[in-house]
């Protein structure tokens, strides 16, 4: 909303405009985007921030339309904080985007101040905006120079107090000097501990013989860098952390931090830690020294990011390559092996119908892991869409049963259901996937001459439906993981398959807001349970 008027009443008395207590360089030394704007959201001061930001001089700014400046919008943004504070007197934050002068796009958290008259009415709004898309980035180059600049002040302050002894005309010139020294260096020791604090790595600092001088949370938490810890040499808390490089060999004192308190800086070393027997962290290290001109290295800085999940994803992708390779090289083997023989025996039409069966068993077994491999990525991308309608599970085992006859020992399973079962909302060719990959596991992994139940029953407003063998059963150590994805339980290790289908199962019955479950029993066979709601 617009401000009523863009001209304030004053009183005849002349009233000193607040920005003229406002000298460019002032602003300009801040590290921070100031911007100023009046009634007419016009800009009348921006910094050296913001003109290296925008990529504009003050002059190209000066009595631009901010929302056109920055936003290239004809009108002030709905969510305006600028306006807020025209029209509340009072702060207001918000994140933008913007546009530099190439068409860039930046992002900026702006936090806006009123700039009132005597009277208490907003005369100007004051604009201070961080880039916080380099925000990081901007902490980690700058981290090393407060550093630098703190211990620089500190040095002066000593130099101050030995004037101030030895130069006694000068007392009042030095204790007002040593006054604004002090203010400079706990505004900075402020910024300093708020950047390591936010900082969401591991930081510690350690000092020119290896002691620990600061931790923030992030390594306490991550490697408990407590004050007992402190006491520790390196070499004992490398020991207590049971540190080690990825081949298995201890990490010695001679890595962390000592190449960096000789002045080397290190970057991106593999560790290993073990905070307890069952738990592994794998950590990237990268240590830099403190060096101040003069008194050469006075500590360093390791900084270590947890790369725990990055490795499992990486061992997952491993486990992932090395799966799918090794099950599809095995069809693959008997198509070509049986191709071979039908080039050698194409003469016999026994040995040229064996081998094409075989193929085409085989070819089968690869299409069916490569469909399970897609379904799988759609079901966890959320990229697959169910199709549901009424179904009459009557009609449909009976269909489904006729069609799979060829593929399985279809004489082995009975259906019992009663004749009044109401129809289920469901996608037909998703809940046919279902009942294959449960019906032919059941078929699978029981004696031939033993037949496979599927029943049905109504529950409240679901069909519970379950299919029930008369097989080896699962062993309790594997019935907890039957669902999860590649896994296999021992009496299916050595089966076809990518161990995807169950887990498929269970994905697709959720998707039909059910829910599965097993009971089993090793020797006395295993019933696996879903339900579907009704239509």
């Amino acid at each position: 909303m617009e401000p009523e008027s863009s001209h304030l009443v004053t009183s005849s008395t002349h009233v000193p405009d607040p920005l003229a207590t406002l000298h460019p360089s002032i602003i300009d030394s801040l590290q921070t985007g100031i911007l100023i704007v009046d009634r007419e959201y016009r800009v009348q001061m921006a910094n050296k921030f913001v003109q290296d930001w925008l990529k504009r001089s003050a002059e190209e700014m000066r009595g631009q339309l901010c929302h056109r400046l920055i936003h290239v919008r004809d009108e002030i943004c709905p969510d305006c904080p600028t306006a807020t504070t025209f029209r509340t007197g009072e702060t207001a934050t918000v994140i933008h985007t913007g546009l530099d002068k190439e068409g860039g796009i930046t992002y900026a958290e702006i936090i806006t101040h009123p700039i009132k008259d005597d009277q208490g009415q907003v005369l100007y709004v004051m604009e201070q905006a961080r880039d916080i898309s380099e925000r990081i980035q901007f902490e980690r180059e700058t981290r090393d120079e407060l550093e630098r600049r703190v211990e620089q002040r500190t040095a002066e302050l000593a130099r101050a107090n030995e004037q101030l002894r030895t130069e006694i005309g000068e007392r009042q010139r030095a204790q007002e000097e040593r006054e604004r020294l002090l203010a400079e260096v706990q505004r900075r020791a402020i910024e300093l501990d708020t950047i390591v604090t936010s900082i969401p790595d591991a930081l510690i600092i350690y000092g020119s013989k290896g002691e620990i001088i600061r931790a923030n949370p992030a390594a306490r938490q991550l490697l408990g860098c407590g004050p007992a810890e402190a006491e520790l040499s390196l070499s004992q808390r490398l020991e207590v952390m049971h540190a080690e490089t990825p081949d298995g060999k201890p990490i010695s004192a001679g890595l962390l931090p000592w190449e960096a308190l000789s002045g080397e800086a290190v970057q991106g070393i593999l560790t290993i830690i073990h905070p307890s027997p069952d738990s592994t962290i794998w950590l990237s290290a990268s240590v830099a020294p403190f060096i101040v001109p003069d008194s050469g290295v006075l500590g360093a800085v390791v900084v270590f990011t947890d790369i725990t999940a990055l490795r499992r994803l990486q061992e997952q992708q491993e486990e992932y390559i090395h799966t799918i390779s090794h099950d599809l090289r095995a069809p693959l083997t008997v198509i070509q092996g049986q191709a071979q023989m039908i080039q050698r025996f194409a003469d016999k039409l026994d040995m040229v119908r064996y081998s094409s069966e075989a193929i085409e068993t085989g070819a089968r077994q690869m299409n069916v892991m490569i469909q399970d491999l897609v379904d799988s990525a759609r079901l966890e991308a959320g990229q697959l869409r169910l199709q549901r309608w009424s179904v009459g599970l009557n009609a449909f085992f009976s269909s489904l049963l006729r069609r799979a006859t060829g593929l399985m020992d279809i004489s082995r399973v009975q259906v019992q259901m009663p004749p009044d079962l109401p129809p289920v909302n469901a996608d037909p060719d998703r809940l046919e996937r279902i009942m294959l990959n449960l019906i032919s596991n059941a078929l699978k992994y029981s004696p031939t001459e033993t037949e496979v139940r599927v029943n049905m029953e109504r529950q409240a407003q679901d069909v519970v439906v379950s299919v029930i063998d008369r097989g080896v059963g699962v062993s309790p150590e594997d019935l907890p993981h039957i669902f999860e994805r590649f896994y296999r339980s021992k009496a299916a290790r050595s089966a076809e398959g990518l161990g995807l289908g169950l887990y498929i199962t269970k994905m697709l019955v959720e998707a039909h807001r059910g829910r599965i479950w097993v009971k089993s029993e090793p020797g006395d066979g295993s019933a696996f349970y879903f339900t579907l709601p009704l239509a």
